[in-house]
């Protein structure tokens, strides 16, 4: 009896199955998903840019730290999403 589990299918095309289709960030040697090559570009807001730039750098931070972070985050961005809205 075999253990070992089949390759994964690689995706093909973008979620049309057309041409675009952009592979996810490779796995760094801690088991993380990188963020790819290269600097972030600007959102053109720097609220945002700086909590992006704070979310990229979690790793290795305490848990109460991330948390903050990423409460942060999720009140900035939600705040930005309700002044597109109207609301």
């Amino acid at each position: 009896m075999s253990t070992q589990r089949p390759p994964a299918p690689q995706p093909t095309g973008g979620p049309s199955g057309g041409p675009g289709w952009q592979p996810a960030p490779p796995f760094d040697s801690s088991g993380h998903q990188s963020a790819g090559p290269g600097p972030r570009p600007s959102t053109g807001d720097p609220a945002i840019d700086a909590v992006l730039a704070e979310l990229a750098g979690l790793d290795g931070r305490p848990l109460d730290q991330q948390l903050h972070i990423g409460d942060r985050a999720h009140r900035l961005l939600s705040g930005r999403l309700r002044d597109l809205g109207g609301a």
